[in-house]
């Protein structure tokens, strides 16, 4: 519980029976960052539904939208918003839900992307963006450079699963030492490299990198913040 006695993330994921808190520990950045948004109207961009979790980065199974509930009853003013590849699988759960809109396609698609963040901020800014889903790194470095535009000043990216870059089934790299494969935590170490390196007027890979505010990690899982308006 927080000081105010309502319920943390963490608290509402265990009864959900999420991984983002059986197998995982993600509450730990989730309950960091997210108080800001409690009961404030919200817009928020999820990829992924949970559809086939049945997969080798979790350790058990469990049906699509095992973590919506917390996300409703976390943030109660939410404007949810979901990607999801499978659209049989999706379909029918949304017709069990609803208050949830959701998008079917491939977020390695950068149109299809693009028009996910177009359709959702026709009706204002996006605040929190988390990527949850069967991850390939091109799916994962794409999601978070096409959408990082849609995300306004102060909002938040969570990217979560981040241990893919070390399974080669995913395209990762187990040896972490094969200089052909692009990982996503080599993209996340390249864009601390940037804002790093932009101190002293070393050029960027990355120029977006100058919106970010910081970059904090944990096992599995970073957490992108975006800088507010006129903040250096």
């Amino acid at each position: 519980m927080n000081d105010d006695d309502r319920p943390t993330f963490t608290d509402l994921a265990l009864i959900s029976g999420t991984d983002k808190v059986t197998d995982n520990y993600y509450g730990i950045l989730y309950d960091k960052y997210l108080p800001a948004f409690c009961g404030k109207p919200v817009r928020m961009i999820k990829i992924g539904l949970g559809c086939g979790m049945a997969s080798k980065l979790c350790a058990g199974s469990y049906g699509p939208g095992a973590s919506h509930n917390t996300w409703i009853k976390y943030l109660p003013h939410v404007d949810l918003n979901i990607v999801e590849y499978d659209e049989t699988c999706g379909k029918a759960w949304a017709a069990k839900n609803p208050e949830a809109t959701v998008f079917y396609g491939d977020q390695a698609s950068a149109p299809f992307i693009k028009k996910v963040g177009a359709d959702v901020t026709a009706a204002g800014p996006v605040d929190i963006i988390v990527d949850d889903v069967d991850h390939t790194m091109t799916q994962q470095e794409n999601s978070l450079r096409e959408m990082w535009p849609f995300l306004q000043p102060g909002g938040i990216y969570f990217a979560e699963d981040l241990h893919a870059s070390f399974m080669d089934s995913y395209g990762g790299d187990a040896s972490r030492a094969d200089p052909t494969k692009r990982t996503f935590m080599t993209f996340i170490h390249e864009l601390v490299d940037d804002f790093m390196a932009s101190k002293v007027g070393v050029p960027s890979k990355n120029a977006w990198c100058k919106e970010i505010t910081s970059i904090d990690c944990m096992e599995a899982l970073c957490v992108l913040t975006k800088k507010e308006k006129g903040a250096r």
